[in-house]
């Protein structure tokens, strides 16, 4: 393509037969363990225990809200020992209403949770390369509040997908004026679920990837036959990402002041996301072995193609 190297990422993929809504008196028996009304919010975290990778503003959010909503209740999966400190500082009322997990060893636990819960929150200190715990959140039409990090990898902005499946926040004000707004509001909190399985399954179902992956290659191919600029190329296709660090900052600014955030939910249906999940970077395609199997089935389908290419 030229001397400047250059490689594309394409996201990680999302199979709708492992990750779905569970039925109403599955997600019923679960919170009747829990001791949970019908009027109290559970919100869900799942993890792994790395204590460089996760920050506390999630945490903190939710302690917040907590202190002076007691409908509010957390189930926690993986968290490091830092914010399980957190938890353990503060008053008992408080950790009565937190529910600790180590791990959830299958797709059935996983899906129960994601599925019971109204809200599922995730804040990081790095970014995500992709997400997967919010797309399969999103899958079981649980919204996802996420914390945005435009100055490190920042994927988690994208598969949430601000105003359609879940809120993108920037700072600790953000996510409690996200989070308060979408525990008081059940209507939101379904149009959001509704939505963001939605497009979680149009952007990335194996199916989506092949013909993304296929697109790709055909752009590559034209490019380099009429040297013509790569990058420019797939952002014309809505394959690759237009987001900046300023224009992040600039479109999520009403969450934390502004306009309110039913306006920001209702808004917010603009132009697609990208299909690209690594923002500012290009990085070569990366697949889940769940994927591989589908996608090396149709490789020939376009390969065939660029043999005599």
């Amino acid at each position: 393509m030229g001397k400047t190297p250059l490689a594309i990422y394409l996201p990680n993929t999302q199979d709708e037969d492992r990750f779905y809504r569970v039925s109403e008196r599955e997600i019923i028996k679960f919170r009747a363990e829990l001791n949970l009304t019908e009027n109290d919010i559970l919100c869900s975290w799942i993890t792994r225990p790395y204590e460089d990778r996760w920050s506390s503003v999630g945490l903190e959010a939710w302690l917040q809200l907590a202190e002076v909503d007691r409908r509010m209740h957390l189930y926690a999966v993986g968290l490091p020992q830092s914010l399980l400190t957190i938890i353990a500082d503060s008053d008992i009322d408080i950790r009565n209403r937190v529910y600790l997990r180590e791990s959830l060893d299958t797709d059935c636990e996983l899906r129960t949770c994601y599925s019971a819960s109204d809200l599922f929150l995730h804040s990081t200190k790095i970014g995500e390369s992709f997400g997967n715990v919010i797309a399969e959140a999103q899958l079981c039409q649980t919204p996802a509040i996420v914390l945005s990090t435009p100055h490190r990898t920042n994927a988690q902005v994208e598969v949430a997908g601000h105003g359609v499946g879940g809120i993108v926040v920037r700072n600790l004000a953000g996510y409690c004026e996200a989070l308060r707004t979408l525990a008081n509001d059940k209507d939101i909190r379904v149009q959001l679920g509704m939505a963001g399985r939605k497009r979680i399954l149009a952007n990335y179902s194996p199916g989506q990837l092949v013909v993304d992956m296929a697109a790709v290659f055909d752009i590559c191919v034209h490019c380099r036959r009429h040297a013509m600029d790569l990058p420019k190329a797939l952002a014309m296709q809505g394959l690759a990402t237009q987001y900046s660090s300023r224009a992040l900052h600039a479109g999520y600014r009403d969450i934390s002041g502004g306009l309110s955030l039913l306006s920001a939910v209702l808004l917010s249906m603009r132009a697609p996301l990208s299909k690209v999940a690594s923002l500012n970077s290009w990085v070569y395609p990366r697949w889940h072995t769940r994927g591989w199997e589908f996608v090396s089935k149709h490789w020939f389908k376009f390969m065939e193609k660029f043999k005599s290419d």
